[in-house]
């Protein structure tokens, strides 16, 4: 046996342990190119199932990468910004209330279920934009997630543009469509398809601009086919997008997209004369602020001129914005919690608004009511100091091939900032997380914006903090992946099998203990009462105790409230079922029939 060298330094099983857990990037960067691609076309990833999904790839991934032994730049400006956001929400869990208590001073939040699903699911893509720094080493890598957000809007437009030919009434031809919805592609709503189409025209663009460059004619005068037949691809592409993009017919879309133009040229305008810049910041503030005053002067004077038509999505908005103005003026410090919206909103909505509205159809002002100032000052500093990040890396960056992208995914982002003005993009998860993706890239920008040899690999010792953030990731990815364990139990009863209907759903209600899960059970019970008329009472007792613990967690939410006025009436409580109902429909946050009583 040999005897240890005394100049040999001694193994530490900790670095070897990490070097047997080392992951290739490019693992990494495959998973989030997945992700730009599919999350859109998975209807916005809105459906509580798709949404597990994509927490658990974020919270998942992360782990991944946190025992890549790399040195990567840190996100700074994007990590600040959603650690904000998030140490607000996890604050407000603290304090609890009902939305019809009275309303506390410090920060708290009227819906903690609410509160809880979106501190899980920003902070999912928080760790899908850091994983994205962690992925982008080089310029190739840079280049291939650019064609992943073109190639995502183009799906995008292909599949809309493909239902609108055959007329059909379905998403994808599988899904119903609901009657109030307005549909585009895989998107239940045409504003929120709108959003992805033109981060995905703006980077589209770019990519063709930056390919010019290959189209070279040599001495002999031969053309180069190959690229020459690429760059129309990508022109058809770009057309189709556009094709989308009008058949779409968001308003705020356009208007966004010419503001993103212009206030493009104010950031990255460099290299012209001193008056001559000048005057170009004065033409781009001019038409920003011109198409602004257009559109307040159409939607707000024309439309109260005595016998003008009015434009019911424009009223609806300036509707939104006057409830929420109301809501942030009883909350206008700490807010009313992250996530909350939707159920205390309808306290204050206008009579003249048809249907349940469960965002502001505006970002800025949504996030300021759930969170208040210091959430309003994370998002904008997520946002803004990403992109003035970005601008400065365009301004350095020695490659025309980088600059180009880099234009372009900084058009994409002002343009979906522009958005939110408008329209609640932010608030589906798949837009938000192409958002997040495209803000961590351009934080990366600045390890190959120069197209410099990318870093080397570099040790790092296992620590305790690594170890503890490893283990919260651990957690976060089995909470994530519980309520796609309670879909699955919820719905894979057969037919015949409708006597393990409620066993299947309260398991289901133990995985995710959501009130929707409640009210699923009550109405289960609600319909086996109805099918046995014998047994029906004792059925229809239970569904209320289901019912009952429903509304208990949301008492301001009309469905709840008509199924439980539904079962007092079968009761033969008559009286207290129509206090509720009476009580859903003055909320008027519902407007179709009340359930058959």
């Amino acid at each position: 046996m040999r005897d240890p060298d005394p100049e040999e330094p001694e193994r530490d099983p900790g670095r070897e342990t990490i070097r047997r857990l080392r992951v290739s990037s490019s693992v990494i960067e495959t998973v989030i190119l997945s992700t730009i691609v599919a999350a859109p076309l998975a209807f916005g990833c809105v459906d509580r199932l798709a949404v597990s999904l994509l927490e658990a790839t974020g919270f998942g991934l992360c782990l991944i990468a946190l025992f890549r032994r790399q040195a990567a730049p840190a996100p700074v400006h994007l990590m600040i910004g959603l650690g904000i956001m998030i140490a607000i929400g996890l604050a407000q869990l603290c304090s609890p209330v009902l939305p019809d208590a009275p309303r506390f001073t410090e920060i708290f939040t009227a819906d903690a279920q609410a509160t809880q699903e979106a501190l899980l699911l920003w902070s999912s893509l928080g760790c899908l934009a850091w994983c994205a720094t962690r992925a982008l080493r080089d310029a190739a890598a840079a280049r291939r997630m650019a064609w992943a957000f073109f190639l995502a809007a183009s799906a995008v437009a292909i599949v809309g543009l493909a239902h609108k030919a055959v007329g059909a009434r379905a998403l994808y031809g599988v899904r119903p469509i609901p009657s109030a919805a307005s549909p585009f592609g895989p998107y239940y709503n045409r504003d929120h398809a709108a959003s992805i189409i033109g981060m995905g025209l703006c980077v589209g663009a770019a990519i063709f601009r930056s390919r010019m460059r290959l189209i070279k004619i040599d001495a002999f005068q031969t053309l180069p086919l190959a690229q020459i037949a690429q760059q129309a691809g990508i022109f058809l592409l770009l057309w189709v997008c556009a094709a989308g993009l009008w058949v779409c017919a968001s308003r705020g879309a356009f208007v966004a997209l010419a503001a993103a133009g212009c206030a493009l040229v104010a950031l990255t305008a460099t290299g012209l004369p001193d008056r001559l810049h000048r005057w170009m910041l004065y033409l781009a503030v001019a038409v920003v602020v011109g198409l602004g005053a257009l559109t307040i002067r159409r939607n707000l004077v024309e439309n109260r001129r005595p016998g003008a038509k009015i434009d019911a999505s424009a009223a609806n908005r300036i509707s939104f914005f006057r409830s929420g103005m109301r809501m942030l003026a009883d909350a206008p410090y700490l807010g009313w919690g992250l996530g909350t919206f939707p159920s205390t909103f309808s306290a204050y909505e206008e009579s003249s608004i048809y249907g349940l509205a469960e965002h502001a159809h505006n970002d800025w002002l949504e996030w300021t009511v759930q969170g208040g100032l210091p959430a309003l000052l994370g998002w904008a500093w997520l946002i803004l100091a990403t992109i003035f990040a970005g601008a400065r890396t365009w301004r350095d960056a020695r490659s025309s091939e980088m600059r180009s992208l880099l234009g372009g995914v900084l058009a994409a982002s002002l343009f979906f900032s522009a958005h939110c003005v408008v329209d609640f993009p932010a608030q589906i998860p798949a837009n938000a997380a192409v958002f997040l993706l495209l803000l961590g890239w351009l934080a990366a920008a600045p390890a190959w914006a120069h197209k410099q040899r990318p870093q080397e690999h570099v040790d790092v010792q296992w620590d305790t903090l690594r170890g503890s953030a490893a283990g919260v990731l651990c957690v976060l990815t089995l909470l994530a992946a519980k309520p796609a364990a309670a879909g699955w139990f919820s719905a894979s009863t057969l037919p015949r099998q409708q006597d393990r209907r409620a066993e299947r759903l309260t398991r289901a209600w133990l995985w995710d203990r959501r009130p929707s899960r409640l009210n699923r059970l009550a109405y289960h019970y609600l319909q086996a009462g109805d099918a046995a008329p014998k047994q029906g009472a004792a059925s229809w007792r239970r569904g209320l105790q289901y019912a009952t613990l429903a509304t208990r967690e949301e008492p301001l939410n009309p469905d709840y409230l008509f199924m439980t006025g539904a079962l007092l009436w079968r009761l033969e409580r008559k009286a207290d079922a129509t206090e509720l109902i009476q009580r859903a429909r003055t909320l008027r946050s519902l407007k179709p029939k009340p359930p058959e009583i």
